[in-house]
């Protein structure tokens, strides 16, 4: 807004946030314990303000990882790696 503007204005938007994360640990013998995983997340925006509704906005998350983890007398260590795919940004590893 600039300075000459003396309106005023309102807006709403109404938002939710969904998702689901399953996991499952394997037992490797010495080498420890090996974790996969997979996470999917939905995310929705509806704005609207005195003018009308505006469109509204959604993206999805979808993630992949993996984590070997072992714990030893003189030694701990976890490895992992996980991918992001995001509908808007793209993947990250």
């Amino acid at each position: 807004d600039n300075p000459t503007q003396t309106g005023r204005s309102r807006s709403r938007t109404d938002s939710y946030r969904r998702g689901v994360d399953a996991r499952v640990n394997v037992a490797t013998g010495a080498l420890g314990t090996l974790t996969l995983g997979s996470q999917l997340e939905r995310q929705q925006a509806s704005p609207s303000n005195l003018s009308g509704d505006l469109p509204s906005r959604h993206r999805v998350n979808v993630g992949g990882y993996a984590q070997l983890a072992a714990s030893r007398p003189s030694l701990d260590y976890a490895v992992g790696v996980r991918l992001d795919d995001n509908s808007v940004f793209g993947q990250f590893l």
